[in-house]
């Protein structure tokens, strides 16, 4: 209610002013022309009334209905959003709007469609070239400005680049899967990141699976705090003993540098921290563990 009444406070009132900043004054809704989203939500309603005022009598309610459903649809994933941030995200990032382009684009995206869906259907109606000319303007908002289609022109323009890169970094995934697959599906692995927002956990659990599963786990760790809500703080030593409860594995996909300086002392072996390494969890009578490097040579028989 303090919400509701304009009496937020603490985060909450950042939070507020965040979110309206974003929504009515941000350049970062789209590709080439960027609009905030408000920007976008008048766009969409000028289509939609300009679809109705040309459209058949006959068509007017389905136009209105149809248009005003998706715009509808938007402003409600608006308030849900902001309630998220509000009442669901963690502090940090709530007042980070942690991604907030990302979800937002969710509701413009469909706007942009179903308004713009209304626009031909009403000049398809009607004399040729304007019917040609609406279908070049649609086409060229929905490619050049809707969100979505990031990189879209650069894929075009440099097509075996971007193949040959896609292929590189999935084959990457596949390897560590491969890796962790010899240990058997009981191993219990702890996977080493670098600061992707959990990019490189999901894609190697998505190879991995359905046959296994990793535990649950933060791959992306600092003992250094840090701005970036999903990097997980810990030390050390809280890391060491974690390992030595629940772990037999650690597999080092792509280490930040901030890691290795946090985290050395855990390795026998210093110079083995790098990409690519499999260790084993080595328990101390201290309730701490090492880490010894093992040697793996995946099903590729490439080292």
């Amino acid at each position: 209610m303090s919400v509701v009444t304009g009496r937020a406070e603490g985060y909450r009132l950042t939070v507020l002013q965040n979110f309206f900043n974003e929504f009515f004054k941000s350049l970062s809704q789209g590709v080439y022309v960027k609009f905030p989203a408000i920007v976008w939500l008048i766009i969409c309603l000028s289509a939609v009334l300009l679809a109705a005022v040309l459209g058949k009598r006959e068509n007017k309610q389905s136009i209105l209905c149809g248009g005003f459903s998706g715009i509808a649809v938007f402003a409600l994933f608006s308030i849900s959003l902001l309630y998220s941030y509000l009442f669901v995200f963690e502090e940090i990032e709530a007042t980070g709007l942690a991604s907030f382009y990302r979800y937002l684009n969710t509701g413009i995206l469909p706007m942009i469609m179903v308004s713009f869906v209304m626009l031909l259907w009403v000049c398809s109606e009607l004399k040729k070239p304007l019917w040609q000319a609406a279908a070049c303007l649609a086409c060229a908002c929905l490619l050049f400005n809707a969100p979505g289609v990031y990189g879209f022109w650069d894929i075009l323009k440099e097509p075996a680049v971007s193949a040959a890169q896609t292929h590189h970094d999935r084959y990457l995934y596949i390897r560590t899967a491969r890796y962790i697959r010899q240990l058997g599906g009981t191993s219990r692995v702890y996977l080493i990141t670098a600061y992707d927002g959990g990019w490189t956990q999901m894609l190697v659990n998505y190879e991995l699976q359905p046959e296994i599963v990793l535990p649950e786990q933060y791959t992306m760790l600092s003992a250094t705090p840090r701005d970036d809500p999903s990097v997980y703080i810990m030390s050390a030593e809280e890391w060491s003993r974690l390992l030595y409860d629940d772990y037999d594995y650690v597999y080092i996909h792509c280490p930040e540098t901030q890691f290795v300086a946090d985290y050395l002392s855990v390795f026998e072996d210093e110079s083995q921290v790098v990409v690519d390494r499999m260790f084993e969890v080595i328990r101390q009578p201290d309730g701490t563990a090492k880490l010894r490097r093992i040697e793996m040579i995946p099903e590729d028989g490439y080292v």
